[in-house]
């Protein structure tokens, strides 16, 4: 996982003391001192382990002990990625509420929300992330203009899509596939498929649905 913090380096000074403590062990008297002080520390890393089993562990590990934007949104990542999409929800709008928030997730945010509550709430949850400043964040465009044309704003997705993006991406291949199948330019349509890494015969039966 890209989240994966520093502190999985701490296996490096506990092998590193170990092999100092298997050096001496034979003729130091301190030995039973260096194991009494060492105590602590093994002990503390093991309680973490079993945070380390799984991104998802690891994640709800960081943001019991120390709440964040950052922490909230990488919890509601990972829950969103088991599958739990509704309990990640309040944990992406956590991640956006504060003055410095940590936005990457917010197409992820709409998403779910798109899932969970439907194509209105999804719609508002996309104002939301733009009211918080959040709307250049990975997916959040495409999400938002997917949203509005299940709600069926289609003149409002097409809005939003213009101008169109020079590049498609995966969040942004159905809708605007959808709005260039609408408007009969299947040319473009195809070039943006292509771009995403799919086909137009696969986006064309959810566009045209």
């Amino acid at each position: 996982s890209r989240f994966l913090i520093g502190e999985r380096y701490m296996a490096m000074p506990l092998i590193g003391l170990l092999i100092a403590l298997c050096t001496i062990c034979p003729r130091s008297p301190k030995l039973a001192w260096g194991l009494i002080l060492m105590a602590p520390w093994a002990w503390s890393s093991n309680q973490r382990i079993a945070d380390w089993t799984s991104d998802l562990d690891l994640a709800r590990a960081a943001h019991t002990s120390q709440p964040t934007p950052y922490t909230a949104a990488w919890y509601g990542h990972e829950l969103a990625n088991e599958g739990h999409v509704e309990a990640a929800l309040p944990l992406f709008d956590q991640a956006t509420t504060t003055d410095r928030p940590t936005c990457d997730f917010s197409g992820e945010w709409i998403r779910a929300s798109l899932a969970v509550n439907g194509p209105d709430a999804a719609v508002e949850t996309a104002r939301t992330v733009w009211k918080r400043r959040c709307a250049a964040a990975p997916g959040v465009r495409g999400m938002w203009a997917l949203s509005l044309l299940k709600s069926g704003d289609i003149d409002g997705a097409d809005a939003l899509l213009m101008p169109r993006p020079e590049r498609c991406d995966t969040s942004l291949a159905l809708p605007v596939v959808t709005v260039l199948l609408k408007h009969n330019e299947a040319d473009l349509a195809e070039r943006c498929a292509t771009q995403s890494g799919q086909s137009l015969a696969q986006l064309r039966p959810a566009a045209l649905r």
